[in-house]
């Protein structure tokens, strides 16, 4: 049996962009402080 994925909620998603456009902080950072991978990062 494989890995289920998270699910994550819109608001979850919009305030992780929004941190990415105005932290500063690389993508591959700011998926670190999340505990997501840069992929899920890069599709939102």
């Amino acid at each position: 049996m494989g890995k289920s994925q998270p699910t994550y909620t819109r608001e979850f998603k919009q305030q992780a962009v929004a941190l990415f456009e105005t932290s500063g902080k690389s993508k591959t950072q700011i998926s670190r402080d999340l505990g997501i991978s840069d992929n899920a990062l890069s599709k939102w």
